[in-house]
């Protein structure tokens, strides 16, 4: 396991926050976040689970979830670390 990720399993703490929306559930907002950081799913993978189909079309694109954009695990860690330190401070007031 990389020491980055490692971080956040050593602090009990949570990668992604997802949520569900008017037309995605809260589980394909969690793909899109894993698909944003570590880029496509291989579909052979992808297409193996029992509910994979609720998730992706045929070209392994997710349904409902359009307009990916990736990030780097630092970006990832520097705007949760941000979000720490903002919830922090305002709770401080």
């Amino acid at each position: 396991m990389k020491p980055s990720l490692m971080s956040f399993y050593v602090l009990g703490d949570y990668l992604f926050e997802p949520h569900s929306g008017e037309d995605y559930t809260r589980d394909e907002d969690h793909l899109a976040h894993i698909i944003e950081l570590l880029g496509e799913i291989p579909k052979r993978i992808a297409m193996s689970g029992k509910h994979s189909r609720s998730y992706f079309n045929k070209k392994n694109q997710l349904r409902h979830i359009t307009g990916l954009k990736p990030w780097s695990l630092y970006e990832v860690r520097v705007i949760h670390n941000r979000g720490l330190v903002v919830r922090a401070a305002t709770t401080m007031v």
